[in-house]
Parts: structure tokens; sequence; C-alpha cells
């Protein structure tokens, strides 16, 4: 189901964009 796997490489693309505002954040502090 194409779908589903829209969805599962959505969740991932969000996955490392939240990981990278993390990187960032932390490289502030």
């Amino acid at each position: 189901d194409t779908s589903l796997e829209l969805d599962g490489f959505i969740g991932k693309m969000e996955d490392d964009y939240h990981e990278q505002e993390q990187m960032e954040q932390e490289r502030e502090q």
C-alpha cells in the first residue's frame, strides 16, 4: 500500500527534522 509507505517516509523525515532541531538547540546552550 503506497499510502502506508508514504506515511512511514514522512514520519522518518519528521524524526530527522526534530533530531536536527534538538542538535542545534544543544549546540546553542
